[in-house]
């Protein structure tokens, strides 16, 4: 009796059946990962600040990175941020914190204003009610869009902010 010789297909069979259930499992799990963004937000359509201040908008006038600089409770502050004017009109801008007087910051059509520092005097607050690492809720008030109340962050004059301190003898 002869002997049959073995079949190719059957040492072969193994690994393409292997093989296809490989296949198989990696397009599952592709697609189950996959489906995990179904689920998430887009972070990128969210909005956030991505600095140190907060953002308020009033009308044709933004306010950006907006944050109070001062050195202790008590103490006088620097405001810092900046302000673009949109419109096609100047317009006055004023600040008002809790116990302190309030300040006017005129601005030119299409113009952004630093804050602080640069070409213009810095908006100074002559006392600042809560101490740094607290928020402080300051008004923010143009003739057109009326008031509006932003809580912002204060911080003390260190690292990036350690040349933002007040004008001695003003304040407010």
């Amino acid at each position: 009796m002869k002997r049959r010789p073995a079949r190719a297909t059957s040492k072969t069979a193994l690994p393409k059946r292997s093989a296809l259930l490989l296949t198989a499992a990696l397009a599952a799990g592709t697609l189950a990962i996959s489906g995990c963004q179904r689920f998430s937000p887009i972070t990128t359509d969210l909005h956030y600040d991505p600095a140190d201040g907060v953002s308020a908008t009033l009308g044709d006038v933004a306010v950006h990175d907006l944050l109070v600089v001062a050195g202790s409770k008590g103490a006088a502050g620097v405001v810092s941020g900046y302000v673009v004017n949109s419109g096609d009109q100047e317009v006055t801008l004023q600040l008002k914190a809790p116990n302190a007087e309030a300040t006017q910051t005129k601005l030119p059509p299409h113009s952004t204003v630093k804050l602080s520092g640069g070409d213009t005097e810095s908006v100074q607050v002559s006392t600042v009610a809560v101490a740094p690492g607290s928020m402080l809720d300051l008004q923010l008030k143009t003739p057109d869009f009326g008031a509006q109340e932003v809580p912002v962050p204060v911080l003390l004059p260190d690292g990036y902010y350690a040349t933002v301190t007040p004008t001695s003898g003003s304040g407010g």
